[in-house]
């Protein structure tokens, strides 16, 4: 997965959070909840 705007150790940690938060994730899932924290993010091919 790659994920723009992820520059930092304050990203990771806000990002993993955000992953760790939700239940039964899928890749669309954590596309939008990434996106919605403002990282956006998309599935590398």
């Amino acid at each position: 997965m790659k994920i723009d705007d992820m520059s930092c150790q304050h990203c990771v940690k806000r990002v993993e959070t955000k992953l760790n938060a939700i239940d039964g994730i899928d890749d669309a899932v954590v596309i939008a909840a990434l996106t919605e924290a403002g990282y956006p993010a998309s599935l590398l091919s």
